[in-house]
């Protein structure tokens, strides 16, 4: 069974969520433009 509190997993999707935010800032920022 995969362990609740991973660190790797834990990373990877903090990795991941940054890089959504930063691509969603960018697209709102071409928009605006």
């Amino acid at each position: 069974m995969i362990p609740i509190w991973d660190e790797g997993l834990q990373n990877e999707r903090t990795r991941l969520a940054w890089v959504r935010t930063a691509a969603m800032l960018a697209v709102g920022g071409l928009g605006a433009g």
